[in-house]
């Protein structure tokens, strides 16, 4: 024969259930069968998470724990993301863990998980447990310079830092600077955070104080889980004019006709264009290399035509050059009336006669 029956459902107890078989004439089996079970209604406390959390995560945030249960005991304990209620199972019962789903979009996220016990109870979610998703680190743009540079006096950097997530409120940008490894002390840096803590603008001034030598700028972006993104430029710094002569013509020589102008200059950085001035010594020549009256001398060479106009008498060759730096050598500053201002002309008089090559005639 086979039987079923419903038991009711006490209070939360272990209990001994008895059966025992009669037969229609009272008679009781000699053996009973005694079943121990436990009456649980009631659901088990949330689940407790142990696992840090991290500053971060790219999408996939990893947990574990512990889960209790007074009477049946815990049997699983699952996890939802985003108070969506969609839950999903994780490893183990009394101590658990496991990773969560692929988390879609960058911010701030939560998790909480629930046991359910042996007895069927599911039992009551955890608090939200907040964790951020920042799929990527910062960018840095700079936006002055590219290649070698050169620079001959203190200089502006500037450019702009960005993260799809968020930046760091604060901390959002530093710049920093070297001269041959050496620090060259704290820098006024200029910055604006956009609305959205997305993106900012930054710019400082480079001191050069310290002189000629290889600067480095160290550019740093952090975004608001800590993340950070360098970027380096390398500028050297040259404060020193460049040398130039006069190869040809030779001073205090007589020449007519096509002058042949030759200049040869040097520069640790490299000479990057001469110019020249022709005139009478008794003429000054023009203040200021940009000045119109400095002519260009392409690769320190050019050709004079002095017959025009034809006047003979003392002139003056000047030269100056310009190294990739932009210090400038030979080219009168300050007062060109001043002896100073002259000393620091690069010269070559000469006297101009159109007759010193003429034939000569003898009766």
């Amino acid at each position: 024969v086979n039987w079923t029956a419903s038991v009711p459902v006490l209070p939360n107890k272990v209990r001994v259930l008895t059966v025992k078989a009669t037969d229609q004439f009272d008679r009781t089996s000699d053996t009973t069968l005694n079943t121990t079970v436990t009456m649980d209604n009631t659901v088990p406390v949330a689940p407790v998470l142990t696992s840090a959390i991290p500053a971060y995560v790219t999408g996939q945030l990893d947990i574990s724990g512990t889960a209790s249960d007074e009477l049946s005991g815990p049997k699983t304990v699952e996890y939802d993301l985003d108070g969506s209620n969609v839950w999903t199972a994780l490893t183990g019962s009394s101590n658990w863990y496991g990773t969560t789903s692929l988390v879609a979009g960058e911010g701030v996220h939560t998790v909480r998980m629930r046991t359910t016990d042996q007895a069927g109870n599911v039992g009551v979610a955890s608090a939200p447990t907040n964790f951020t998703v920042d799929t990527a680190v910062p960018g840095v743009t700079e936006s002055v310079y590219s290649g070698t540079v050169y620079k001959n006096a203190d200089f502006v950097i500037s450019g702009s830092v960005d993260d799809s997530y968020k930046l760091d409120p604060v901390n959002y940008v530093s710049v920093t600077a070297t001269r041959n490894l050496v620090d060259v002390g704290a820098l006024t840096v200029t910055k604006s955070l956009a609305g959205d803590n997305k993106s900012a603008t930054w710019s400082t001034t480079i001191p050069t104080a310290l002189g000629t030598g290889t600067y480095v700028v160290t550019i740093t972006a952090k975004d608001s889980v800590g993340r950070t993104t360098t970027a380096t430029r390398t500028i050297l710094v040259d404060t020193t004019p460049p040398s130039v002569d006069i190869v040809t013509p030779i001073a205090g020589t007589t020449v007519n006709g096509m002058l042949k102008i030759k200049a040869v200059g040097s520069d640790d950085s490299g000479v990057a264009e001469y110019k020249y001035w022709w005139g009478l010594q008794s003429q000054t020549p023009p203040e200021g290399y940009d000045n119109a009256g400095w002519l260009p001398l392409p690769g320190g060479l050019a050709s004079l035509n002095t017959t025009v106009p034809l006047v003979n008498g003392s002139y003056r060759l000047c030269v100056a050059a310009k190294d990739v730096a932009g210090n400038i050598k030979g080219a009168v500053s300050g007062s060109s009336a001043t002896a100073a201002a002259l000393a620091t002309v690069v010269k070559a008089d000469v006297m101009v006669d159109q007759s010193s090559d003429l034939p000569v005639i003898n009766l």
